[in-house]
C-alpha cells in the first residue's frame, strides 16, 4: 500500500492502514523518543510514549500529509517524550533551536513559525532518505557514524548526502528569493 492510500484510509479511521503505519514506524519513533530521554527512562515509558505518538495520529488523522508523515510523527514523539520527562520531573537537554523566550512577542512566534515552514518546504524538495539524513543529524543530533549504521550506509555516504542536500536547499532557498 502506498503512503498516499494509507493516509487516505488512515484519515477514515481505517484500522488495517493504522496498524500498517505502527509496523512502519514504530522503530522509527522509538528512535526519535529514546534520542530525546537518553537513558532517563525504561523501556516501558519509551513504549507509553510511542504509543501515545500514534493514539495522538489516530485522534488527529487529519495532520497527516503525503510525504511529510515522518516528521509530523518525529515532531510529536519529541514533544511527547519532553512533556513526559517534565512529569518526571527530569531536566531536557534544549538546544538552541528549541528556547522560547517567555517575553517573546507575537511577531517572532510568527516570525519562527514561517520559518519552520519554509526549512519544511525546502526539505521537501530532498528524497526522503536525504531528509531522514538531515532531520537525524541537524534536528536529532546524531553523529554522521550513528546514522552510518543506523541507515547501514558508510559514513562517507552520510556525509556527501548531507552536503548535497545542503546545496539543493541553498539552491531552492536562492531560487524562491528567502533569506533567513
Amino acid at each position: 500500500m502506498n503512503e498516499k492510500r494509507m493516509i487516505r484510509l488512515i484519515q477514515k479511521h481505517n484500522t488495517k492502514a493504522f496498524e500498517l503505519l505502527i509496523d512502519t514506524y514504530s522503530h522509527y519513533v522509538g528512535a526519535v523518543i529514546r534520542n530525546v530521554i537518553g537513558q532517563t527512562m525504561t523501556n516501558e515509558d519509551v513504549e507509553e510514549v510511542a504509543a501515545d505518538v500514534f493514539v495522538e495520529i489516530w485522534n488527529s488523522p487529519h495532520k497527516l500529509c503525503e510525504n511529510k508523515v515522518r516528521p509530523l510523527l518525529s515532531a510529536i514523539a519529541r514533544n511527547l517524550a519532553r512533556n513526559k520527562l517534565r512529569n518526571i520531573n527530569t531536566a531536557v537537554s534544549a538546544d538552541e533551536n528549541d528556547f522560547l523566550l517567555f517575553d517573546d512577542s507575537f511577531e517572532n512566534e510568527i516570525d519562527r513559525y514561517e520559518k519552520a515552514e519554509i526549512i519544511n518546504d525546502a526539505l521537501g524538495t530532498l528524497s526522503e532518505t536525504e531528509r531522514d539524513i538531515f532531520i537525524r543529524f541537524y534536528y536529532l543530533g546524531q553523529s554522521t557514524k550513528i546514522i552510518a549504521q543506523a541507515l547501514e550506509m558508510s559514513v562517507t555516504a552520510i556525509t556527501s548526502t548531507l552536503s548535497r542536500g545542503r546545496r539543493k536547499m541553498k539552491k531552492y532557498l536562492n531560487e524562491n528569493n528567502i533569506t533567513m
